[in-house]
C-alpha cells in the first residue's frame, strides 16, 4: 500500500528538477544531479529528527508502548502536510532554459535530442545500465531501510538504542546527500566506468564489515555512513549516464 506512492512520489519530485538543470548546463549534467539529489539525500536528517520527535518524543526503545504506534499516523499527516507545502513552493519555482533548448533543437544535437522512449527500453544499454542498478543500488536501499532492524536483531547492547538508531539514520542521511554531490562531481570527470567501478567495490567491503563492527557504535556508525555515501553515489551516476547515453528529451520517462 505504501510502497507504489512512495516510489512514484520520489520519481516525481526530482525528475523535474534535473530535467530543469541539464537545460541551463548541459556539459554539467553529473554536477545538477549531485546538488538537487544532495538536497533530496540530506532532507532525511532533518525530517528524521522530526518525525522521531513525533512518533517517540521521549527516544524510548523496544519494545515499543502502545502510545508510539498510535502516534505513526498522526506523525505521517503531518509530514506529509510539509511535504506537500514544500514541493509546491518548490515545483513553482523550477524554470527550463527555454533559449538553450531551442538552440539545442535547432543545431540537431543528438544528445540534447535524445531518442525514442520505445526504442532506449528495447536496447541492450538499457537493459544492462537496468541490471547493473539493481545489483548495486539494490542491496543499499535494503540496508539503509532495514539499518534499525539489524541493529536490533544483531543482539549488541551498544547499538540497540532508538535514539543512537534515529540519530546514525540522521547523519547517514547527510552523508547520503554529500555522496550524491561527491559522485555527481567525479561521474563529470571520469565518466561512469570508473566511478561505478569503485562505488560497486566499496559497497562490497561495507556490507561484509558491517556484522563485524555490531559491538561498536563508532564502528558501526561509520560503515553504516559509507553504505548511505555509496547509495547516494547510484543515485547520481545513473541518472548521468542515462541521460548522456539516451540523451535528455526522454531521461526522466526512462530512468523511472
Amino acid at each position: 500500500m505504501i510502497a507504489p506512492p512512495q516510489g512514484t512520489g520520489i520519481g516525481v519530485g526530482y525528475n523535474p528538477p534535473m530535467v530543469a538543470g541539464w537545460s541551463w548546463f548541459p556539459d554539467k549534467k553529473g554536477m545538477v544531479n549531485g546538488i538537487i539529489l544532495t538536497g533530496f539525500g540530506a532532507g532525511g536528517f532533518i525530517f528524521n529528527k522530526i518525525g522521531t520527535s513525533i512518533v517517540n518524543p521521549d527516544g524510548l526503545s523496544t519494545p515499543f508502548p502502545p502510545e508510539v504506534s498510535a502516534a505513526f499516523p498522526t506523525m505521517l499527516r503531518k509530514l506529509a502536510g510539509m511535504y506537500a507545502v514544500m514541493s509546491i513552493v518548490g515545483s513553482l519555482l523550477i524554470k527550463r532554459n527555454d533559449a538553450i533548448e531551442a538552440q539545442a533543437k535547432g543545431a540537431a544535437v543528438p544528445e540534447a535530442i535524445g531518442i525514442e522512449f520505445k526504442d532506449a527500453i528495447r536496447s541492450k544499454k538499457f537493459f544492462t545500465l537496468w541490471l547493473m542498478i539493481l545489483a548495486t543500488a539494490g542491496p543499499m536501499l535494503n540496508m539503509g531501510n532495514l539499518y534499525k532492524k539489524f541493529a536490533i536483531s544483531s543482539g549488541s547492547e551498544a547499538i540497540s538504542s532508538d535514539v543512537f538508531q534515529s540519530t546514525m539514520g540522521g547523519i547517514g542521511a547527510i552523508f547520503n546527500g554529500l555522496g550524491r554531490l561527491f559522485w555527481g562531481a567525479v561521474v563529470d570527470v571520469y565518466g561512469f566506468e570508473k566511478p561505478y567501478g569503485v562505488i560497486a567495490l566499496m559497497e562490497v567491503a561495507l556490507l561484509l564489515m558491517l556484522p563485524r563492527v555490531t559491538h561498536s557504535k563508532a564502528l558501526f556508525g561509520t560503515v553504516l555512513c559509507g553504505i548511505f555515501f555509496c547509495l547516494g553515489g547510484n543515485f547520481v551516476v545513473f541518472p548521468t549516464v542515462n541521460a548522456k547515453t539516451f540523451g535528455v528529451r526522454n531521461a526522466p520517462e526512462i530512468y523511472r
